[in-house]
This record gives C-alpha cells, structure tokens and sequence, in this order.
C-alpha cells in the first residue's frame, strides 16, 4: 500500500517539474566552494576613458577567503584588497563583495591618474574577464536589485551609496560593470566599499525532481 502511494506521489510530481523551472529556491548556495572571480577597482577620466585603480588590474579572489590583494593603490602608499561571499536566506541570496585598502588610505586618492589623465570618476569591475559562475544545478540568478556602499573606516560601517541595479544583466550573469562615482569620493576618506547583489536562485527542472524526491524520501521515513 505504502509502495502504491509513493508511485502514485512520483507520478504527480512529473507535471510539476515540467512546470518548476520558474520556481525558486531559497537557503541554498548557488555559489561553488571553490569559485574564482575577477575584481577591480577602475578610474575614468572625464571623457570616461577607463584604468585601472589597483596595479594588478583584473585579479582573481576566491569565494568566502577573506580579504586578498588585488594590488597596490594608485600612489603605491596602500594595498587594495577584495573579498566575497554568498548567503542564502529566506529573502534571497546575497552576494556581497567588498574592496578596501589594507592601512586604511583612500582607494582613490587625489591625483589619481588612468592613462595619462587625471581621474575623474572612479568605480569597480566585478566578473569583467572571469564571471562568477553558478553551481550546474542552477538554471539562473535573477536579480532582485544591486546596491554600493561606502565607508570612512575601513569597513566597519558603511554609507548607502546608491543603487546600480539597471547596469546589471537580468538574469544576472555574474558581471558587474561598477557605477561611476564622481569626484566627492576621491581623496575623501573613502577607504572602503561594499557591493550587494540580492538575487532569486532558479534551478534546473532536473534539480527540482530531486529535491521533490528528497522530501517524498523524507516523508517515508517519517511515516
């Protein structure tokens, strides 16, 4: 009898994951252990012509290893550093990078120069040559919004700054082209910020079906 209900509940769950890849999931990581990703810190000259901040440019920094170099700031006075990480909560999942100088000197300071000309907007690159990527059991990210921060100490505590969201790819592809931050941010004290992307995990049909089966397997047991 047992076995005749528990094919009879596989059989109904065959028209819903058909349906599932709309569906979302939450408290589950979407992000590989192990990942790597490229970050940066960028300035742009008053024509937006674009250089790197940081001396090392585009630089790997893996997921959830606390803080890495990515490189000396543009005086060579300070090191700028990345990290990033992923909760999964019941309102989404959160990405959240943050950059910030390793003594507490401005990311950008004062005569700041990107090929040749003075910054005079500045901002970040997240993924630029190497993507975040997706655990294979996820189908997307869909974002539900991107916002920046910024702190005077060193990342204690932030500022809002704004919110970015219409520069991001929806659904999201691991990418960040950053903002523009103009010059009141620029030998201002600001040592540090934060980025957050809040996103809807979206897995694969084939995905769903095992998590079906895996609560159908709990419920078995239970009985």
């Amino acid at each position: 009898m047992r076995h005749t209900s528990m094919l009879a509940a596989l059989a109904l769950l065959v028209p819903v994951v058909g349906s599932a890849a709309a569906e979302t999931v939450y408290g589950r990581t979407g992000i590989a252990a192990n990942e790597k990703a490229s970050f940066a810190v960028v300035g742009y000259s008053g024509s937006l012509s674009q250089g790197f901040v940081n001396s090392n440019g585009h630089t790997l920094v893996q997921v959830g290893s606390g803080f890495q170099s990515i490189g000396n700031t543009a005086n060579g006075l300070d090191v700028i550093e990345a990290k990033w990480g992923e909760q999964a909560l019941a309102t989404g999942n959160f990405i959240d990078v943050i950059f910030r100088t390793r003594h507490g000197a401005d990311l950008v300071p004062l005569g700041t120069q990107t090929n040749g000309q003075t910054a005079a907007f500045w901002g970040w690159n997240v993924g630029a040559t190497d993507a975040i990527q997706m655990q294979s059991w996820v189908t997307e990210f869909r974002l539900i919004r991107a916002t920046w921060s910024f702190s005077l100490n060193g990342g204690n505590s932030f500022i809002p700054g704004g919110n970015h969201t219409s520069r991001q790819a929806d659904p999201w592809q691991g990418f960040d082209p950053g903002d523009l931050l103009d010059g009141q941010y620029i030998g201002a004290g600001v040592n540090a910020i934060q980025v957050r992307y809040q996103l809807e995990l979206v897995p694969a049909p084939s995905a769903m079906a095992l998590l079906g089966l895996g609560g159908l397997v709990t419920i078995r047991r239970r009985r």
